[in-house]
């Protein structure tokens, strides 16, 4: 993240990333998604995944979903969902075993630019709304999921497994140089506004 690496690891081993082996839409594109779990599926995506001897371990996924340029600088938004799974069958349960982290991170427009994380949030199990929870349609607005994910998501079929939807999108004020983090898909809004003054001003 920091040194705008990408691709896909297992068990400390490089593999190759899913964008290059699915039909991902992004596939080819300069195309960033907005949701830590569609991430992968493009150039901008980070994949990691630990598994222990008892087949247990954890599956980190995500990567850039919100991108502005400012003074010259990159100001970031990379969501991660973490997914702690359970051996010996590699189970793990919506509501119980996500959580998401998303970080601000300030960089130099250039090739090899090193990142500096300007703040973070995570969000927990308890926090993560499921399908079938009240949900205002304009929240999608700015989705980069397809119609039939936001259709599935609004109105789930009876008996669908619930699962979660979380979108992370990044807006940007010149004049104040202040950045918006807003993160829906969660049981209560959230909004957080960061000053970058000082972090543009390097």
């Amino acid at each position: 993240m920091l040194t705008a690496s990408y691709g896909a690891w297992k068990d400390g081993a490089e593999v190759r990333p899913t964008w290059q082996k699915s039909r991902s839409p992004y596939r080819g594109a300069e195309r960033i998604a907005s949701h830590p779990e569609g991430a992968p599926f493009t150039r901008y995506g980070i994949e990691i995944r630990e598994t222990r001897s008892t087949n247990a371990g954890w599956e980190l996924g995500g990567g850039l979903v919100g991108l502005v340029i400012a003074n010259g600088q990159r100001v970031e938004l990379f969501g991660k969902e973490i997914l702690r799974v359970h051996g010996p069958a590699w189970t793990f349960r919506y509501g119980r075993d996500f959580s998401y982290e998303f970080f601000l991170v300030v960089r130099p427009d250039r090739p090899v630019a090193v990142g500096k994380v300007v703040t973070q949030w995570r969000l927990s199990a308890g926090e993560l709304a499921l399908t079938g929870s009240p949900v205002d349609p304009g929240l999608f607005r700015r989705s980069t999921r397809s119609e039939a994910d936001i259709e599935t998501i609004l109105q789930p079929a009876e008996g669908a497994l619930k699962r979660h939807y979380v979108d992370g999108y990044l807006d940007f004020d010149p004049t104040a140089n202040v950045a918006t983090v807003t993160v829906t898909g969660l049981k209560r809004p959230f909004e957080a506004r960061v000053d970058l003054s000082v972090a543009l001003a390097r």
